[in-house]
């Protein structure tokens, strides 16, 4: 999340010491209520869509609205790159008093830069941006068609630092995949797996229905939910696991002060009992990779990049990418 403001400011401070000119920030909805980017000179600021996050804080998708809108309302930043396809980014784009790079992230407003075709191949996907009259390819490394929005909106912002379409395009096709967000594991003889950091029912979905469209065998799911965090989102987070996969495994997600079974009955509830509950988390990923056959897809969603579970009051190490590969070193026929 967004650092703390005696943190935030040391880290841009050695950035800065060590010739850095650019920095990109992710400033969370709570980091802008709670003022931790005050004293920042916001050059250019973005927003790709507003779903479901955060209302164990904010308390509700208003007040979580409104604290993301106090980025482009009172941090003033001079120009602003909006995803005008989402009605909260048109109504942002409308009223924003700088400059505004309008993009389409579904292709259904006008805008300055518009987000043509998408399409999933072996390596990631392959986009295609159309900006006036001229047209654009992106060899994007990432996975999943949702990624699009992204890759567009990252072309945005290049476009509004003064970058070259077509520079942007390169530096964008060569820019590695982050990890824990759809990062891929196996395939051919082996189950192929995916680890993401999907832990809203919007992102969730998205990345079961992409990984529905590759049309596997079958699609399983890992999956649970964290402790101390909006737990109204669990049995919809159950339903939509339980409608798009076809096995699904609940877990323990950082169940942190609360206990783990209570908060893997109220995700099972929303996907009407049809479930494997296993609280132990490696347990699961192994079962579910194990149980899996090739051309079967496997998504441990939640904790993507994480390297720690937190539980009863202590931090601990943990990684699904970490488990995933060991687990699939083990696989039946795997080779050694």
């Amino acid at each position: 999340t967004t650092p703390d403001p005696d943190e935030l400011h040391r880290r841009l401070r050695v950035l800065a010491d060590n010739g850095m000119e650019h920095v990109f920030l992710e400033v969370s909805s709570q980091a802008l209520d709670q003022d931790r980017i005050s004293g920042l000179r916001i050059e250019l600021a973005a927003f790709t869509q507003l779903g479901r996050d955060h209302l164990d804080y904010h308390g509700d998708s208003a007040a979580y609205g409104g604290a993301k809108k106090r980025l482009f309302v009172e941090h003033r930043p001079e120009a602003a790159v909006i995803n005008v396809d989402d009605p909260f980014g048109s109504e942002l784009a409308e009223n924003f008093s700088g400059a505004v790079l309008r993009v389409a992230c579904e292709g259904v407003n006008p805008a300055d830069l518009s987000l043509r075709r998408v399409r999933p191949c072996a390596e990631g996907l392959r986009l295609e941006l159309a900006e006036g009259a001229s047209r654009f390819r992106i060899a994007s490394r990432l996975y999943g068609c949702f990624n699009g929005a992204n890759v567009a909106l990252a072309c945005g912002l290049l476009r509004a630092l003064g970058i070259d379409s077509g520079d942007a395009a390169r530096a964008l096709s060569n820019c590695p995949a982050p990890p824990g967000r759809m990062e891929h594991f196996g395939g051919g003889a082996l189950p192929d797996a995916f680890v993401d950091y999907a832990h809203t029912p919007d992102a969730l979905g998205a990345v079961l229905g992409e990984l529905r469209a590759r049309k596997p065998h079958r699609l399983w799911c890992v999956m649970g939910c964290g402790g101390e965090r909006d737990a109204g989102k669990r049995a919809e987070m159950g339903r939509v696991a339980g409608a798009l996969a076809n096995e699904l495994f609940i877990t323990s997600d950082n169940p942190r002060g609360e206990n783990p079974r209570e908060i893997a009955e109220q995700i099972l509830a929303g996907a009407s009992g049809r479930a494997v509950l296993e609280l132990d988390r490696s347990r699961a990923i192994r079962a579910a990779l194990h149980a899996a056959r090739p051309g079967d897809i496997v998504l441990v969603a939640g904790k993507g990049h994480e390297a720690f579970q937190i539980s009863g009051g202590r931090v601990l190490p943990f990684s699904d990418a970490s488990v995933v590969r060991e687990a699939l070193a083990s696989y039946p026929g795997a080779a050694r």
